[in-house]
């Protein structure tokens, strides 16, 4: 089974526990969907690829990882998806590596509402946050980060949180 650590100090560090419930926007192969997974009550997992989601069914069967609901959906469906499993009880919505791929605009301000109390948002990055980064597109990221969250983001080796 997957058990990173960065997902163990991203549990922490959020402060979930195994009663939690987490949301993977782009899932992909289940790096951080089926590592949640296992860690937590259950876990959405969305990619709009109809062959990477049925690979991440198949390796959510093989680990045996019964808490994971597999679903074909795009960001801009999160809002629905949200309304339809029920707002207030999700602690936790992962973005691994790919928000520059989204309509920010139309993804994050919506969630909001969706978090149980302490709950919130991750990017999972390869390496530095890309909202550090000094690319015309990582600035904007930044700056639409900073708009929304408040300034005060921190940065760490592999946590980046926004005070609540």
């Amino acid at each position: 089974m997957c058990r990173p650590p960065v997902l163990d100090h991203l549990i922490a560090h959020v402060g979930l526990d195994r009663e939690d419930r987490a949301i993977d926007l782009v899932a992909g192969a289940g790096q951080v969907a089926v590592g949640l997974a296992i860690r937590l009550a259950g876990v959405l997992a969305l990619d709009p690829e109809p062959d990477t989601l049925a690979q991440l069914r198949r390796r959510g069967e093989e680990e045996q990882v019964p808490n994971l609901v597999c679903v074909l959906a795009a960001a801009w469906d999160l809002p629905a998806l949200i309304r339809a499993a029920g707002e207030g009880g999700w602690g936790l919505l992962t973005v691994p590596n790919a928000p520059h791929w989204m309509d920010a605009e139309a993804v994050f301000p919506r969630p909001r509402g969706c978090y149980a109390p302490g709950g919130g948002i991750a990017v999972i990055t390869h390496g530095r946050p890309l909202w550090l980064g000094e690319r015309d597109w990582m600035r904007a990221l930044r700056a639409y980060f900073e708009d929304w969250l408040g300034p005060g983001m921190t940065a760490h080796d592999d946590v980046a949180k926004a005070p609540a």
